[in-house]
Parts: C-alpha cells; sequence; structure tokens
C-alpha cells in the first residue's frame, strides 16, 4: 500500500475508533452491530477512492456479519442492497460474490442483487 493510503486508512481507523491494520482492515473490523453506522459513514463522508474501497470492504464483511448471526431485517436489508448501488469498487463486490456461500452468505446476497 502507498504511503498516502496507509495515512488514510489510519485516519479512517481513527475516525471510527477501529483497529489499524494495512491487511484485511475491513475484515478484522467487520461489526454487524455498527454495519448502518459504517453504512452512513460511507453515505454522508467525503471520502477518497482508497478509502472508499476500504469501508466498502467493511461493510460487506459487517453485513456478512448480520448474516452469520442470523440478526438481518428488513432495515439491513434495504440499507445494504442501497449499498451496492452505491459502492463504487467492481473488484471488490467481485471477491466477495466469489467466496463460498456457506462460510460467506453475503456472497449470495451479492449475486442475487446482480452485482457482477
Amino acid at each position: 500500500m502507498k504511503y498516502k493510503a496507509l495515512e488514510l486508512l489510519k485516519n479512517l481507523s481513527n475516525q471510527l475508533s477501529l483497529s489499524y491494520e494495512p491487511q484485511d482492515w475491513g475484515i478484522i473490523n467487520a461489526d454487524s452491530s455498527r454495519f448502518i453506522e459504517f453504512n452512513k459513514y460511507y453515505c454522508d463522508s467525503n471520502l477518497e477512492s482508497c478509502e472508499k474501497y476500504q469501508i466498502e470492504e467493511l461493510i460487506i464483511a459487517s453485513f456478512n456479519e448480520v448474516l452469520l448471526n442470523n440478526m438481518q431485517t428488513y432495515e439491513s436489508l434495504s440499507v445494504f442492497f442501497g449499498f451496492l448501488n452505491k459502492a463504487e469498487h467492481k473488484v471488490v463486490l467481485d471477491y466477495w460474490q466469489s467466496l463460498n456461500e456457506d462460510e460467506f452468505p453475503v456472497a449470495r446476497i451479492i449475486k442475487i442483487a446482480g452485482k457482477n
């Protein structure tokens, strides 16, 4: 990761009170209880592309936790489908939908949404 991207990731970590970890930041910091908060941050903040990439990973990983914990609601599904329409990094969506659906049920949701 380039120096600027690392600095931006540190700032994101601080702003969201998350652990700073350059490798798999979104997965490590996934939190089902903060999924909607992360999505709101994504929508309301003026983020650079590399920050959006990281937050997209965080949102998807957090929603995967929502699904694994059987915590999905109409609101959380609606928020996630809205997020999918805003997500800018196709590579993030491609990665997540390529994963095993038993371990990563969010893959199926992304496929259903037709985000391939």
